[in-house]
């Protein structure tokens, strides 16, 4: 060794040694890293590689999937809308009709009824004039007889009072 004082890395005696140790030392460390200690690291760098690239090929599939079902979903409404459209209009259109029927049968049963009635009236007019023209030449021939003391035979005031009652109705 050499006497000087300093530190030993430096003193140029030691050089050869310590090179020599430097360079086992680095190629030990080297082949323990290549063999040992680096392919776990690249076995797990290249599964995590092959796991995205394995997700992100899901992901688009799910992705494709589920823009296809939204497409059949859009289709499948637009289709429901067109025919609940139709399904409005034809039931629109139905009742229209039902209505419209409804409505001739109604206005032909009341025409019917009216009709009627006015068949009614008229014979309840008839009879009433007919009352009324019995009445009205009993009273008459009542009338005659205490104010005139005279006795008619109804039927000539019947007949009167027809003549009288028939024109007042022309």
């Amino acid at each position: 060794m050499s006497d000087s004082i300093g530190f030993p890395q430096l003193d140029f005696a030691t050089y050869p040694s310590q090179v020599f140790w430097l360079v086992i030392t680095f190629t030990l460390m080297y082949f323990m890293m290549s063999n040992v200690v680096l392919p776990p690291i690249k076995e797990l760098i290249d599964n995590r590689h092959a796991k995205r690239k394995t997700d992100l090929d899901k992901a688009e599939k799910c992705s494709d999937e589920t823009q296809k079902i939204r497409e059949d979903y859009e289709t499948a409404l637009e289709s429901a809308r067109i025919m609940a459209a139709q399904t409005l209009i034809s039931t629109e259109k139905k009742i229209k009709k039902d209505n419209e029927i409804s409505r001739e049968v109604f206005t032909s049963r009341l025409e019917n009824e009216l009709n009627e009635a006015e068949i009614r009236i008229n014979e309840v007019k008839e009879k009433a004039l007919t009352s009324v023209g019995d009445m009205s030449a009993e009273i008459a021939k009542e009338m005659i007889y205490r104010v005139a003391n005279i006795n008619i035979n109804p039927k000539e005031t019947k007949k009167v009072v027809d003549n009288i009652m028939n024109k007042g109705t022309d």
